[in-house]
């Protein structure tokens, strides 16, 4: 019967292309902790019977569902349950509309600035990485599973203060939306590498904007779709960090560029995909070269 909820996922990729979504933590006001479903550790029919009551629930645009940062885990969702999530409050959209920006910001960050809860950003850092297929589970991971999704509700209140108007919240929850369903897989490609380079942008010469822009956005799809051909985890190839790095420097050797994807990857792994690294390598060279120093 909860009008809101708060919702987190933790997903798990390892080598492969396509990860398996392992929790799902769910926190409602009524209740002072976590429902955690542990989807790896279920039977078929178990996951029937869940994803049936919550089906209705996720589906259900008189609920509202909190998030932060929510087009991953909706997808996710998607995938597992083949269920729509309607009635999104994504507080990391919410709070570019408070500061008028985009400027991205984790969960730690908005819980210690909003609520002033302070967790370590180490620490998530370590448990965003660790392996959540694998079980048993620690208690260390399912504290931190948990506390995900615990603060959310908390969140939003907090964050609702801010907001001009419910208009205003309205049209954000509409653009989300729009943004989740109506998009394609390469327009959200697209749009996920445009919102990372803003985000991340240091100074640079307005009239370039548009090159690194675009050879990062070309970049980001060329790895989506070597690694999904190959069955690959597209970070193994390059992380949108690194991505980030070599279009921000717009380096003009090819000694340079790999310079650079030598950071996150080893001497073995480049021999062995070493045509998609030429062709990255082509790729930057070719917008680079007529750009002077």
């Amino acid at each position: 019967n909860a009008k809101q909820m708060g919702i987190d996922t933790e997903y798990y990729k390892g080598e492969q292309y396509k990860g398996h979504l392992c929790l799902i933590q769910i926190h409602i006001k009524k209740i002072p902790f976590s429902l955690i479903i542990d989807i790896i550790s279920l039977t078929q029919e178990e996951k029937g019977k869940i994803y049936n009551f919550l089906k209705p629930i996720l589906s259900d645009r008189n609920k509202e569902k909190i998030f932060h940062s929510c087009f991953n885990d909706v997808e996710w969702i998607k995938e597992e349950t083949g269920c729509d999530t309607y009635n999104i409050f994504d507080t990391q959209e919410v709070h570019q509309l408070i500061k008028h920006n985009n400027s991205f910001k984790s969960l730690t960050e908005l819980l210690h600035e909003y609520l002033n809860v302070n967790f370590s950003l180490e620490e998530k850092k370590k448990f965003q990485k660790s392996n959540w297929f694998e079980r048993p589970l620690t208690d260390e991971q399912l504290t931190y599973a948990a506390n995900d999704s615990l603060y959310l509700i908390k969140l939003r209140e907090a964050m609702m203060k801010k907001l001009r108007s419910k208009e205003e919240l309205d049209k954000k929850k509409k653009e989300i939306e729009d943004k989740i369903y109506k998009l394609s897989k390469r327009e959200k490609n697209y749009t996920q590498a445009v919102d990372y380079m803003i985000s991340n942008m240091t100074k640079c010469d307005v009239e370039l904007y548009d090159t690194i822009k675009n050879l990062f956005c070309e970049i980001y799809q060329k790895t989506d779709d070597y690694s999904k051909s190959n069955n690959i985890n597209s970070d193994k190839m390059l992380n949108l960090k690194t991505i980030y790095k070599i279009c921000n420097q717009l380096p003009k050797t090819k000694e340079d560029i790999m310079t650079t994807i030598l950071l996150k990857t080893s001497n073995e792994h480049i021999s062995k995909h070493q045509k998609f690294y030429d062709e990255i390598v082509d790729m930057v060279l070719s917008k680079t070269k007529n750009i002077t120093a």
